[in-house]
């Protein structure tokens, strides 16, 4: 039975410490963390963004992810410079592991013709990991006069909580084209470009590089519909993640706009994960995101279904600058 534990626990969290990233099903909702060349690439003056996960069924135990960022752009020179910053925060199954990460980002945007823009970008973080094994319990802490294990009894183990922080360095590129019915997007980023190291269960690992490509297509069907097929790929030394699909925006007015639309994503070395069900609603500035993961797995046949729930919401300040030269935006 202990060694049953030892087992497990080593499993989820050598897995989650060498492997985890920022990871949020609704793509739109925090562009910048997907490539810091989208800081600054939206049709205002400044926007705020924030997302919420919940995901369950990990051991009986839900892990908890959650970003909040700013970015706005500047006009220096008659060049559009833009900069932001995010808060990240991730508390995984068991609370055994906290990642805190807070970045900075800017870009700049080049125009190379009336329709078509490059974007380059730069991040730059700093990253706190932390251990906590205070919810852990091992095989001597059953108390058998309650039923149940008792945290006061003594465990037989000794764990350390360790701490580290490291710098993280970060680049990207993406290309948008404004064509006849719609809009091309397309991008690439890397991260870990300084290769961190960490140290946690007495090992030291270096933080492979992590690269991102991603692409969207708009297409205006008539005057009050869009579809929208997009698609999101990273790949993490041996960890990789497709995000694919797509959705449709009904336009109800001017100010009001309704969106649905269903994805799939598959994780390491290509096994189905979930099919992530989206529905939103754009108002005015504002616009809400809600989106379900459905556990496709199959590893909910040793455990509950590891579904998750998320809510992002954004709000973009409207610009008081007349140009007439606008940026061709992809409006999800």
């Amino acid at each position: 039975m202990k060694t049953l534990i030892a087992a497990i626990f080593l499993l989820v969290f050598s897995n989650t410490t060498y492997s985890q990233e920022i990871v949020f099903s609704e793509l739109p909702g925090a562009p910048v963390i997907i490539n810091p060349a989208n800081t600054g690439y939206f049709d205002g003056n400044w926007r705020f963004f924030n997302n919420y996960r919940v995901r369950t069924g990990n051991f009986n135990a839900p892990s908890y992810s959650g970003v909040v960022g700013f970015d706005k752009q500047f006009e220096i020179y008659n060049q559009q410079i833009n900069g932001g910053f995010f808060y990240h925060s991730d508390i995984s199954s068991l609370n055994t592991l906290y990642v805190h990460q807070f970045c900075f980002t800017t870009s700049y945007h080049l125009r190379i013709s009336s329709t078509s823009i490059i974007s380059f970008g730069i991040h730059a973080g700093l990253i706190n990991k932390r251990t906590d094994n205070r919810n852990l319990t091992a095989p001597e802490q059953y108390d058998i006069s309650i039923g149940q294990f008792n945290t006061g009894l003594p465990s037989g183990e000794i764990f350390t909580i360790e701490k580290k922080w490291y710098p993280d360095l970060g680049s990207g590129l993406s290309w948008r084209k404004k064509i006849k019915r719609g809009l091309l997007d397309a991008g690439i980023a890397a991260y870990h470009l300084n290769k961190p190291q960490e140290k946690f269960l007495f090992t030291e690992s270096v933080i492979s590089q992590k690269y991102i490509v991603h692409g969207a297509f708009e297409v205006n069907v008539n005057t009050n519909t869009i579809v929208k097929p997009r698609f999101f790929y990273s790949i993490n030394d041996a960890a990789s993640e497709l995000n694919a699909g797509g959705s449709i925006t009904y336009k109800l007015n001017y100010y009001t706009h309704i969106n649905a639309g269903i994805f799939y994503r598959s994780g390491f070395k290509r096994n189905s994960d979930a099919l992530i069900f989206y529905a939103g609603m754009k108002f005015n500035n504002w616009t809400l995101g809600l989106n379900y993961d459905y556990d496709i797995s199959g590893l909910h046949n040793i455990t509950t279904r590891s579904n998750a729930f998320e809510i992002s919401l954004i709000y973009i300040r409207p610009s008081t600058k007349l140009d007439n030269l606008k940026e061709p935006c992809i409006l999800y």
